[in-house]
């Protein structure tokens, strides 16, 4: 009777052994692969990152040069306006325009 109680122990440890390194090995590539796709999301997070920096710059670089040339028409517009602005008062007789104004109609 002992003899098969312990053929049977035997046969459990052995089981329960074969299924803990089973699982281990299971759970072990299933680890690497997690970590392999953590690395590469890593990787992925840093070139996103790099491209929003780069976008950002790129952004920064385009509204400066469209306030650039709006300051520009702005500051051509002023000075179309001066000259319209004398031209009609040469035209209506009212007066010259003022010294120093370019008007290029002397």
């Amino acid at each position: 009777m002992i003899e098969s109680w312990t053929v049977w122990l035997s046969i459990f440890g052995a089981s329960t052994t074969a299924a803990a390194l089973g699982a281990y090995f299971a759970l072990r590539a299933r680890a690497r692969e997690l970590d392999r796709r953590v690395v590469l999301l890593e990787r992925e997070l840093a070139l996103s990152r790099e491209r929003e920096a780069y976008n950002q710059r790129k952004l920064e670089e385009l509204a400066e040069s469209v306030l650039a040339a709006r300051r520009s028409a702005e500051e051509e517009l002023r000075r179309f306006k001066i000259r319209i602005d004398g031209l009609f008062a040469i035209l209506e007789g009212e007066r010259r325009p003022t010294p120093g104004a370019p008007i290029g109609l002397s």
